[in-house]
């Protein structure tokens, strides 16, 4: 991702809307330059063969999951699982959503316009 993008992804967080009982914050974020969506050979490039893949007619969701560390001693809980989804576009091929979920946050990107 570009600099521009990311750096009005994070000034969009100072203006989030915040949902306490739900647990959400949501944002939304323009960005006036031009950038290039990322790609699913770039997808692939970084973080390798997909765990899955579903196969629909609106676009492709690539499934990735990933363990991080052991279970620390005298601790209750297990080693982090990451997982993260992405919707391709069925003709470009480019990253239209994505997901990642952590320990029971999850966070959302949309590249799709209003």
């Amino acid at each position: 991702m570009s600099l521009p993008l990311l750096r009005s992804m994070l000034q969009s967080l100072g203006e989030a809307k915040v949902k306490k009982s739900k647990r959400s914050a949501t944002s939304k974020f323009k960005v006036d330059t031009k950038f290039e969506l990322p790609t699913e050979a770039q997808i692939f490039m970084v973080l390798g063969k997909p765990y899955s893949v579903y196969e629909s007619t609106k676009g492709d969701t690539l499934r990735y999951k990933f363990t991080r560390g052991g279970i620390p001693n005298g601790s209750r809980r297990g080693p982090t699982i990451i997982e993260m989804r992405f919707i391709v576009a069925k003709e470009a091929r480019k990253v239209k959503r994505g997901s990642v979920f952590i320990r029971g946050l999850k966070l959302n990107i949309d590249f799709t316009s209003d």
